[in-house]
């Protein structure tokens, strides 16, 4: 029914800003993490810098270190040399193993440690190598490091070698020329190849850094969007929301001022008929029919779309036959004819126009039909101009000519004469061969009470 769709409306709206709202975080959730896994790549490439500028520099302190013991045949001055050797081991087995197809995930943890990288650059450093891996700069960066080490192999086994001769007591100047005749080359290769490692390497992180920091561009405009484009549908959520709630309160005090208005006219109406003193079953049947030509108003009102308008031509054809159905009975059979154009009324001008209807069909039931078991209503409505005009004509035997609804005694009439008054209309009764009773009234959408002169 009409009283239920806004309920069913505030909650469908309830659940779909949920859903808006839902969906919005679970989007900038997402966002917000790969941001940070981009941010975290730019620092894992400057973590693997570090760790190569690290490595050089052991191996830089290295070669000043031989070249100190080559002099001095110092043996703490090789010792010295031995633990930046285990320094420049422990560098290199991670850099290693980046390298890898699988990479031991737990060695480079281990390893990395005491260089205070912090965990998701280390987990993000892994990745990149396994993700880029495959690319022609890492392969170029891969073949540097590999030829350092092969350089760097081969200056520990002149460096060794310079050490056990010097341990056998041979001339010291004889083996420190022949260890700078051979060192002299390694060395010059060493730099060549490091330079261009270095430079590849930064091609590298440049590039990374620029994916990454696009990444976290692409993604904050992309969150910033969603956000504006979330709360401007979260924003119209939020007002059908509050236009449905304010439908609502108007519609329940509309349903309020109907039943009102609807209680004061069954009483206004059943006062008539108790001024009337006729007899109580009559007056109670008619009381019914018409409180029911009412209902039905309000039935055909609340199954519509509209809370305030009703279509006369759908409302006509129900209540006739609910007058008909009722009056007529077994002995006597009535024929309705419809020529019903479409028109639509405000329910403040249905109301009365129903009642008038009611009270002209049953009259010709009950009169116009007493002495024959057959007959046929027809019943014409259109509408011109702004103009309603209502025709009901009967084949019975129908009112005297002199008849007038403003001097019967009946409550029928009475009730018809108030309502005409109230519609601002005329009532006209043509008798002849077929009774006609024409109502004409101005429409109107003025709002109000329906009951105003009962």
């Amino acid at each position: 029914m009409g009283e239920i769709e806004p309920q069913n409306n505030r909650f469908y709206l309830s659940r779909k800003l949920i859903l808006i709202v839902s969906l919005f975080i679970l989007i900038a959730s997402v966002l917000v993490v790969l941001t940070n896994f981009s941010l975290n790549m730019i620092a894992a490439t400057s973590d693997y810098t570090a760790l190569l500028s690290k490595w050089s520099q052991l191996h830089y302190r290295s070669e000043i270190t031989i070249q100190q013991y080559a002099r001095t045949k110092s043996d703490s001055t090789y010792h010295n040399f031995l633990q930046m050797k285990r320094e420049m081991d422990r560098l290199r087995q991670p850099i290693d193993e980046l390298f890898q197809d699988e990479v031991d995930a737990d060695l480079v943890f281990e390893s990395l440690r005491p260089d205070h990288i912090y965990p998701n650059e280390i987990s993000t450093l892994i990745f990149v190598f396994s993700w880029f891996n495959d690319l022609q700069i890492v392969g170029e960066i891969r073949q540097e490091w590999q030829q350092l080490h092969r350089i760097e192999t081969a200056q520990s086994v002149l460096l060794n070698s310079l050490h056990r001769k010097r341990e056998t007591g041979a001339p010291g100047q004889n083996i420190v020329d022949q260890y700078v005749s051979e060192a002299t080359p390694l060395y010059s290769r060493w730099n060549t190849h490091h330079e261009r490692l270095m430079g590849k390497v930064e091609t590298a992180s440049l590039a990374i850094k620029r994916i990454g920091l696009w990444i976290s561009v692409i993604l904050g405009i992309l969150l910033v969007l969603i956000g504006i484009v979330i709360s401007v549908r979260a924003s119209k959520s939020v007002g059908r929301w509050e236009q449905s709630l304010h439908e609502k309160e108007i519609l329940l005090s509309e349903i309020h001022h109907r039943v009102k208005n609807n209680l004061a006219a069954i009483s206004g109406l059943l006062e008539l008929e108790a001024m009337q003193n006729k007899n109580p079953g009559q007056a109670l049947k008619e009381s019914r029919d018409r409180i029911h030509s009412m209902a039905i108003i309000h039935e055909i009102l609340y199954q519509s779309q509209s809370f305030s308008k009703i279509r006369l031509d759908h409302y006509i054809e129900e209540l006739a036959d609910h007058i008909c159905k009722t009056y007529t009975g077994n002995a006597m059979n009535v024929e309705l004819t419809y020529d019903l154009e479409k028109v639509t009324l405000n329910i403040n001008q249905a109301v009365p126009a129903g009642l008038i209807l009611n009270e002209l069909l049953v009259n010709a039931i009950e009169y116009g039909f007493r002495e024959t078991a057959q007959g046929m209503l027809t019943i014409h409505l259109d509408e011109s101009e702004g103009k309603v005009r209502l025709l009901l004509q009967d084949n019975g035997k129908g009112q005297s000519t002199k008849f007038d609804p403003k001097k019967a005694e009946t409550a029928g009439f009475a009730i018809v004469e108030t309502l005409v008054r109230q519609l601002d209309g005329r009532l006209r009764i043509k008798q002849s061969k077929a009774p006609t009773v024409e109502l004409e009234f101005s429409k109107s959408e003025a709002s109000g009470s329906s009951n105003r002169y009962l």
